[in-house]
């Protein structure tokens, strides 16, 4: 099966974890675990494991819960896990590579990721925090994606159930904002901007909530990239 290769990134407290959480359908990373390596690969597997790969260049190979007990003993020792692959048995990997970046990309990070995943990705999933976006690390790190040439670039704007606290009229405005700024970094047009609110999406799916998940958007950006598979494929 072909795979398609979806980078997620954006600044801290742009809500990457949940939203890989809502896109894998169940909470398989707690917030903040994939915060403390620099690479988090996901790809589907009929047998669950994770393999490390620490900043010596050495391997080593966890079952899924040994692995997230290992990293809360870890942060007393000197080991630094530098990127880590989970191969999960999970539907809606089937057919993706899901890499995360955390962190900034600025410096060595920036080379990294031009070098080592930017060349084999099929889009950029780039995730906004809508209660403040567009921040100087928004413009950032869009800009050195386009000025590399690649403007393959899908929005998840995250949070979007707190905007919706304040009402139609701030909602209506919010959204204005997000498309006039972004839309200027992508080639794919209004349809690749998903106001999305994770948190309503991971409960819908656990109380098997169908008319919940469509209305955390979650139902939509999962639909929106079916169909950018079928495309590629």
């Amino acid at each position: 099966m072909k795979e398609m290769h979806i980078a997620i990134l954006g600044g801290f407290g742009s809500g990457k974890t949940t939203f890989v959480n809502a896109l894998l359908g169940k909470s398989v990373f707690p917030c903040n675990t994939m915060r403390n390596e620099w690479m988090t690969q996901m790809r589907h597997s009929s047998t669950e494991y994770v393999r490390a790969i620490y900043a010596d260049g050495s391997e080593k190979t966890f079952t899924l819960d040994d692995f997230f007990e290992y990293k809360q003993h870890r942060r007393n020792t000197d080991e630094c896990i530098t990127r880590c692959t989970y191969y999960l048995n999970m539907p809606a990997l089937k057919g993706l590579c899901i890499t995360v970046l955390n962190g900034d990309l600025s410096g060595e990070h920036y080379l990294r990721f031009l070098q080592e995943v930017l060349p084999f990705c099929d889009y950029v999933v780039y995730t906004t925090n809508t209660t403040m976006p567009y921040t100087y690390t928004d413009k950032d790190i869009l800009t050195a994606l386009n000025n590399y040439g690649f403007r393959n670039i899908i929005f998840a704007c995250t949070f979007w159930e707190q905007v919706a606290l304040d009402g139609e009229d701030i909602m209506m405005k919010a959204k204005k904002y997000i498309l006039d700024n972004f839309l200027q970094y992508t080639d794919l047009g209004e349809q690749a901007v998903h106001f999305i609110s994770a948190r309503d999406g991971l409960g819908a799916q656990a109380k098997g909530d169908a008319a919940g998940y469509e209305a955390s958007g979650c139902a939509d950006f999962e639909r929106y990239l079916t169909e950018r598979y079928i495309e590629l494929c």
